[in-house]
């Protein structure tokens, strides 16, 4: 496992710079307690599309309004997660953990979210137009106003009913 000094998560001027070092590196990476709050607040309202975060350990991240468009996002967990806001379009995030995140608006268009763990996530005006949530668990989810058209199940069924 690859373990980062604090010199790397420092400097403010540099958070592009520090999260590229991050996406570039091994997903096996370890920080302290600090060194992970620092690297969270760098997500927000960052151009995280195509990204490969694979496996990523983002729990309670703050990626508030961050595009995360075709992001690659399997079995990532990102439990607590504030994604509110934030652009999901085309991305996979098959097997990923999501319980208790703030999905609040949104946007899973044609997102791949197969087998994600869903429970007691805030999903509320979310976009699911297109997305496929087949095998998801979505037990206490807040669903009120999400956008479903044309979007799969966690049944398999397609659902037409907010087109």
């Amino acid at each position: 496992m690859t373990t980062l000094s604090a010199a790397l998560i420092k400097p403010r001027r540099s958070a592009s710079i520090t999260l590229l070092f991050l996406l570039c590196t091994s997903s096996a990476l370890a920080f302290d307690q600090a060194q992970l709050g620092y690297v969270k607040k760098q997500f927000m309202r960052f151009d995280l599309s195509n990204a490969n975060l694979i496996a990523a350990e983002l729990y309670g991240a703050n990626l508030k309004g961050a595009n995360l468009e075709a992001a690659k996002l399997q079995r990532a967990n990102l439990n607590r997660a504030n994604l509110q806001g934030a652009n999901l379009s085309m991305s996979n995030l098959q097997k990923a953990e999501l319980k208790r995140a703030n999905l609040q608006g949104a946007d899973f268009q044609g997102a791949k979210l197969t087998e994600v763990n869903l429970s007691e996530a805030n999903l509320e005006c979310a976009n699911l137009d297109g997305a496929n949530l087949k095998d998801a668990n979505q037990i206490g989810a807040l669903i009120e106003g999400t956008i479903i058209c044309n979007t799969t199940m966690p049944d398999g069924s397609v659902s037409y009913s907010g087109c």
